[in-house]
């Protein structure tokens, strides 16, 4: 209470302004009306906003600015009121008319040309609000589309294209839908040849005299025009032309300070894909050795020599060249042909490697559902393995820790009771490797192959773990907003040996969960389909969606029918004396964010999952088991302490609790609170369940008439540092609902609630 008395004086103790008078402005008001306009696009036109506030009521930066104004000018009282505080923003009548000027130039761009804005405030004793009232009146509409061609070359293009045209009759009058199409149709004939072809050289008429709220809309299409070389004072006219690639020229050494460079040349011939009847010629200029090999740069160049210039291809081109690791920056230009009227252009690619190896050591502090510890990382990268712009990465890691354990610790090294380590290492390579070639898959797409290989070893009271695994893989995109993940082989190998009173405790559990610390090897195929409606630099509305599906063990029991590796007297097949894991497992990640306006943000996410054990296997393996908990899900409880379903756990086991199925959403509104200090107010709600009855976790089984009264419910405020290049993330939660209790007793009792009942979790970057 005496803190934020505290900060409500500091509030109050902003003065009037020392000169005439003047008011503070305390915020803008905008009342649109029925006029179809977005408060969010006419916040860009004001011209004058309010200084923030700390959590939205506090000016401490003014009042920081303020008091330190009168005093003795040090360096640290400039550096306090200059850095720290903020000059206070004062009512201006001028600034507020200009911008009803701005609202109302807008308005007509919508459509709207009889719109107003009326200009009021509502004044207290200090301060001022501004009130903006817009009176719309009724829109324009299109009544009919003119096209006047000056150009015969252009105009079968756009005639042909006039299908896909944003404008469209009996539309509302929008200038902003004009620019868009004019865009669009210039990119559309710049994919045509039309390499000098720009926006400028179409243009808008409008007759709005119809006396009926709407207007006749006139396009024009101009032809080229430039002085006359003969006559002073003539304008020439042409059509547009089309051109052609002749030359392609790659510097793949490219320095940008060397300008008298004398390179040496090679010349590459050869097909895109096996269906083409003509070939591409790229020539290769460089000072030095060919670092990376020739083909490597030809794969990703999506531009041919003989064909009509691509502003498409151009992109694409680009977009591989720059998403290799070993290129540093790439520059395309094309320049027009000295020879005369030439419709050829040369096509200059100019690549600056980055440097080759890297190393890095990385030290860190962890804590693992309130397990504390230390890891440390050393990493070497090397961007060209075999000359063919590979990216091969070798990590070497280790990790101490403090966990529970279920027998007495007698082995704990200093204060650690886990000791980790391992290594880690893949190629990724800019290409699908065998056994799909590159001519038969476009390399439009941006394919990437990953190879990765690791070891990691572990060492608890209860239990040594060793972990072998590998995969094979292929990235893809589909489009800006579609990407492809495929995991045909995924390999992982686990052997565990127990400590004998752990294994004591083990028997004692169902054979299900016996499984979770017995060897297993899983073989898998994996798929995944990623779809990102986000905008770079845009705020606005989008979803995200991925997919993933997942197999293991088929292949496996294949060859042990065929083969006969052996089964052994449990009736169950191995492989390497390893007992090998079949089951089907699939899931889903739902998420909308929804932008009330620049700052704040509302985002839903809704997670699926289900995983079905056959076969070889009574249970899921540990590792591809669902859970709930922890900072990126339930945040009221700790990682695998919730579910599964409405199970008791009347013994505070240690043992993971897990499921085969998991039902969650999440929502959370972001908003900032000062600064790069933001905020968010979030709900969890969902539970783990298993799809078979367990003596050992009774009601922890899914049932279509029950599992709506097992979801646990969770609620919290979450604060977070943004410093633009990553978020240090603080959640606290309390469980509002919790399954495990009775029926009739599921709702938290508000009287009851302590400081030890909240749930803090600590995180990097944003839960979702």
């Amino acid at each position: 209470i005496y803190i934020l008395l505290f900060l409500l004086g500091l509030n109050s103790c902003v003065p009037v302004s020392k000169v005439g008078g003047q008011k503070l402005l305390k915020k803008n008001v905008i009342h649109i009306g029925d006029a179809k306009v977005s408060e969010s696009d006419l916040d860009g036109f004001v011209q004058q906003e309010p200084n923030d506030k700390a959590l939205g009521v506090f000016w401490i930066k003014q009042w920081i600015y303020t008091t330190v104004e009168d005093k003795r000018p040090t360096k640290f009282n400039s550096w306090l009121k200059n850095k720290i505080g903020k000059r206070p923003i004062y009512y201006n009548r001028s600034k507020a008319l200009y911008t009803a000027e701005q609202f109302e130039s807008y308005l007509r761009s919508k459509g709207y040309f009889n719109g107003k804005v009326i200009c009021s405030t509502k004044e207290s004793k200090r301060k001022i609000v501004s009130i903006y009232n817009i009176v719309a009146g009724k829109p324009y509409t299109i009544n009919k589309i003119y096209y006047n061609f000056q150009d015969s070359v252009v105009q079968p293009y756009i005639v042909a294209d006039t299908i896909n045209s944003a404008i469209k009759r009996g539309d509302i009058y929008d200038a902003y839908t004009l620019d868009s199409e004019r865009a669009r149709v210039t990119a559309g004939l710049r994919t045509k040849g039309f390499f000098k072809f720009n926006k400028e050289f179409i243009r808008y008429r409008v007759d709005s005299a119809l006396n009926n709220h709407s207007l006749n809309l006139f396009i024009d299409v101009l032809p080229k025009q430039f002085a006359s070389t003969k006559e002073i004072d003539k304008i020439v006219t042409e059509n547009h032309r089309q051109y052609k690639i002749r030359d392609i020229n790659i510097y793949p050494n490219y320095n940008p300070l060397a300008a008298d460079t004398t390179y040496d040349i090679l010349e590459l011939k050869y097909q895109r894909r096996l269906s083409d009847s003509t070939t591409n010629n790229v020539r290769f200029l460089y000072d030095s050795s060919m670092r990376v090999g020739c083909k490597t740069y030809a794969r990703q160049i999506s531009i041919r020599s003989n064909d009509y210039y691509n502003s498409k291809k151009v992109r694409q081109t680009y977009n591989n060249l720059a998403r290799m690791d070993v290129t540093k920056f790439v520059n395309i230009d094309f320049v027009v042909t000295d020879t005369t009227n030439s419709d050829e252009l040369d096509c200059l690619i100019r690549i600056n490697r980055s440097p080759v190896h890297g190393y890095s050591i990385e030290a860190e502090g962890t804590n693992t559902a309130g397990n504390p510890g230390l890891a440390g990382n050393i990493s070497y990268v090397n961007k060209n393995l075999f000359k063919g712009g590979e990216l091969f990465n070798l990590r070497l890691h280790g990790a101490l820790e403090a966990q529970q354990n279920t027998s007495d610790d007698t082995k704990a090294f200093l204060l650690f009771n886990t000791i980790e380590g391992g290594v880690d290492a893949s190629i990724t390579l800019s290409k699908f490797l065998l056994p799909v070639k590159p001519e038969s898959f476009t390399h439009d797409y941006s394919p990437v192959t990953t190879i990765s290989t690791g070891y990691n070893y572990q060492k608890r009271s209860d239990y040594t773990r060793y972990i072998t695994n590998f995969s094979f893989g292929y990235k893809w995109h589909q489009s800006k907003k579609v990407n492809h993940v495929l995991e045909p082989i995924a390999l992982n190998s686990v052997k565990i040996f127990t400590e004998d009173d752990f294994e004591q405790r083990l028997l004692q559990l169902d054979k299900k969960y016996q499984e979770q610390y017995r060897n297993h090897l899983l073989l898998s195929t994996n798929y995944s389909y990623i779809y990102n409606g986000q905008e770079r630099g845009r705020q606005s509305d989008f979803f995200y969606y991925r997919m993933n599906i997942e197999s293991s063990g088929l292949f496996l029991n294949t060859l042990n029918k065929h083969l006969s590796f052996g089964e052994n007297t449990e009736d169950y097949g191995t492989v390497f004396n390893i007992r090998y894991a079949q089951y089907v497992r699939s899931d889903i990640d739902f998420r909308f964010y929804h932008y009330l306006n620049k700052k704040n943000v509302f985002v839903i996410r809704t997670y699926l999952g289900i995983g079905l054990p056959y076969g070889n296997s009574s249970a899921l393996p540990f590792e591809k088991s669902y859970f709930a908990g922890g900072a990126n899900g339930m945040r009221g409880w700790e990682i695998r302490s919730l579910g599964p379903g409405g199970y008791v756990d009347d013994y505070g086991s240690v043992y993971d609790k897990i499921g085969d199925m998991v039902i969650q959403t999440n929502m959370e509104y972001r908003f900032p609170i000062y600064d790069f200090f933001h905020g968010g107010l979030f709900l969890d709600i969902g539970n783990v369940w298993l799809l078979n009855k367990s003596d050992d976790y009774p009601l922890g089984h899914f049932d279509a008439n029950t599992f709506a009264q097992q979801m646990a419910m969770d609620a919290g405020i979450g604060f977070r540092f943004d410093f633009d290049f990553f978020i240090i993330r603080i959640d606290t939660a309390l469980p509002i609902r919790t399954p495990s209790r009775p029926v009739n007793d599921r709702w938290i009792d508000t009287s009851m609630i302590r400081f030890r009942d909240i749930v803090w979790n600590f995180g990097i970057g944003l839960p979702f």
